[in-house]
């Protein structure tokens, strides 16, 4: 990957800085190093190509021996939504998704058949309770087949 003059890569950002271990980042960045490596090396997992066999671990930068005591995430406020959302109640595309999948589902009719046309639906609820029912039918249908 070339770079543009006066643009440092990850390998150069950590030269000369020191991993929570005391370890120097030498040869740690995402293209020197690979963190599947150091699953294999540590848990005894095979390699899956040549590629990951040679490549170092990033274990340097990992500190096991002692943990953190400091909290991270103090004074950290997550973000909060303000004012209603302008989706509430409306079918999100998963669930139009959904509800098309299960529209497929072979649930027998009152007279054995299978052929279904999925309803005009257009809130959210509407969709939970379709997705529900035809998920509960196909079930039932399932059980009262003889094996």
């Amino acid at each position: 990957m070339l770079q543009s003059p006066g643009k440092q890569g990850p390998s150069s950002r950590r030269r000369g800085q020191v991993s929570p271990t005391g370890q120097p980042f030498e040869g740690l960045s995402g293209r020197e190093s690979n963190p599947l490596r150091t699953v294999q090396l540590r848990w005894g997992v095979p390699s899956l190509t040549a590629r990951d066999a040679a490549a170092p671990d990033v274990s340097a930068a990992l500190s096991l021996r002692t943990p953190r005591t400091d909290d991270p995430l103090a004074g950290v406020s997550p973000p909060t939504a303000r004012g209603a959302n302008p989706a509430a109640g409306r079918p999100s595309h998963l669930q139009q998704v959904y509800a098309e999948l299960v529209a497929a589902l072979p649930v027998p009719d009152a007279q054995g058949g299978t052929a279904h046309a999925m309803p005009a639906m257009h809130t959210e609820a509407e969709y939970d309770r379709y997705i529900q029912d035809r998920l509960a039918g196909w079930k039932a249908a399932r059980r009262t087949i003889p094996e």
